[in-house]
């Protein structure tokens, strides 16, 4: 049984190119003249993040190829959901450093099935591991940064799940809906 009930709103989700194929690569200098270059892929654990998160909130979830405009008007549509990522950073740990970490922030943007767009919520996720928690030297692994990546895109999840509702204009749109 889920913790919360999934709520009866009928949602599309667009997933732009840029969404689909988030990818970073980032350049680490450490101060022992080790440097590693790390290519991070987004795009399908993106999607993959926003399907269990829609999914488990709302009772119906449509994908949807593009944005609502005047001519395609989504008659059976609620509200249309369209998450970008906005920032991706994570920092590596060495001896010195405190913790290993990354952050990531979505804007997620809400429409009206009408081509309206009615708000928009930026959400951060951190993920990061205490200095017990570390090995000695410089935390280089890619399987590192997937795992502290993993933590701040479980972290976004739970702030969307509980507080979609607590939004100012999906509240006043959904009131009803949030209020069961």
């Amino acid at each position: 049984m889920p913790l919360i009930e999934p709520l009866p709103i009928n949602v599309g989700v667009y997933y732009g190119n840029d969404f689909r194929a988030y990818k970073k690569k980032q350049l680490n200098v450490y101060s022992q003249n080790v440097t590693s270059i790390c290519n991070i892929q987004l795009g399908e654990a993106n999607i993959a993040l926003f399907d269990y998160i829609l999914f488990n909130v709302f009772d119906n979830v449509t994908s949807i190829q593009q944005l609502p405009n005047k001519r395609h008007n989504f008659n059976n549509i609620d509200l249309i959901i369209e998450p970008t990522i906005s920032d991706y950073a994570y920092a590596l740990a060495e001896r010195s450093d405190p913790e290993a970490s990354a952050y990531i922030t979505y804007e997620i943007r809400f429409y009206s099935p009408d081509d309206m767009q009615i708000t928009s919520w930026t959400i951060h996720g951190e993920g990061f591991i205490p200095p017990r928690f570390q090995r000695k030297g410089p935390v280089l692994s890619r399987t590192w940064v997937v795992k502290l990546t993993q933590l701040a895109m479980r972290e976004v999840a739970a702030q969307f799940m509980t507080d979609f509702c607590n939004q100012k204009d999906i509240q006043t749109l959904f009131h009803e809906q949030c209020n069961q």
